[in-house]
């Protein structure tokens, strides 16, 4: 259950996301359309609405304390998975919502 909520908490900051990045292209004078705000807003947090049950699960059935070496690289390598899937994503999208920047800087170095 508390997976689930996480997971809704999750899109509904990814929504409060897009109206805050519609509300700031529009005050600014440059308003983005709808579908270049989700596609740049919303893949992050899809990603974590999928992947933060995951993490909670690790987190309470593999416990950080006693210290061993073997739990920290699993908790290690679990966060350097979530973020370079989330570096991932923000590159996606901002090659999606702005497909110019594709030109400018490749992949990788969005990635970066």
């Amino acid at each position: 259950m508390a997976s689930l909520a996480v997971a809704l908490i999750c899109l509904t900051l990814g929504v409060i996301s897009s109206l805050e990045a519609r509300h700031i292209s529009v005050t600014h004078g440059h308003p983005l359309d709808w579908s270049t705000v989700l596609v740049s807003t919303i893949p992050r947090w899809v990603l974590l609405a999928f992947a933060l049950p995951f993490v909670l699960h690790l987190a309470m059935r593999i416990s950080l304390t006693p210290i061993r070496a073997g739990v920290v690289l699993l908790h290690v390598f679990a966060f350097m998975l979530l973020s370079f899937s989330h570096a991932a994503a923000d590159a996606w999208a901002l090659g999606t919502a702005a497909p110019e920047i594709r030109f400018i800087f490749p992949w990788f170095a969005r990635l970066m």
